[in-house]
């Protein structure tokens, strides 16, 4: 059985928070993009500290300030910076001497990921997300056939559009560097908002295979 990672991304409740922590999930991301409508908003320390520490805090960031990544990783306390720009390979670099990072890609049809993720490698995981002007967020799925044009051994994790019940067909890619899932707005009532039930079913249902 293959031991899939599970992300949440985008919570900003905190009953919610603490809700879906109670689940079996691995890392909780928490937006610093401004733009979107899950971000986080200024000052919320209080609410990344209900995080349990069995839980990996994932700071989502887009072309953000170097030091204002470092700044806000330090405060809080952050395992992972995800970056869904266009950061280039110095600047990952950067970031990993004081947390890890997850370098998303938006991908489309025809793309070939070896050339989008070149350079890149080091990152400790890739993220593939469905390619948007709004860096993620879509809820629309990119054609997971496209994977095959990775042949890298750094792990990734599959976004886009995912739903709770697209346990099975991700259960049955073949791709030996899929790690993981982040999921988001197909599990939600509102932006930020996650319906527990459905993060739960799905979780369930990815670790019972």
């Amino acid at each position: 059985m293959r031991n899939m990672l599970v992300k949440v991304c985008g919570l900003i409740d905190e009953q919610n928070l603490s809700d879906i922590a109670a689940l079996s999930i691995d890392m909780i991301g928490l937006n610093f993009y401004k733009p979107s409508k899950r971000y986080l908003g200024e000052n919320r320390l209080s609410f990344s500290e209900k995080i349990p520490d069995h839980i990996f805090k994932v700071g989502v960031f887009v072309n953000e300030e170097l030091e204002k990544v470092k700044e806000i990783g330090t405060a809080y306390n952050l395992d992972y910076a995800q970056l869904h720009g266009n950061e280039s390979i110095v600047y990952c670099m950067e970031i990993q001497k004081s947390m890890k990072v997850i370098k998303a890609f938006g991908i489309q049809e025809g793309v070939n990921i070896d050339l989008e993720v070149e350079g890149y490698e080091f990152c400790d995981y890739l993220l593939f997300d469905t390619k948007s002007p709004n860096h993620g967020g879509t809820g629309v799925k990119f054609k997971w056939e496209t994977l095959n044009s990775y042949s890298g051994n750094t792990s990734f994790l599959l976004s886009g559009g995912l739903g709770p019940d697209d346990h099975k067909a991700i259960l049955a890619i073949d791709h030996p560097a899929l790690k993981g899932v982040d999921i988001n707005s197909k599990f939600e009532s509102a932006p930020g908002i996650k319906i527990v039930e459905k993060v739960s079913y799905f979780t369930k249902k990815l670790q019972e295979q």
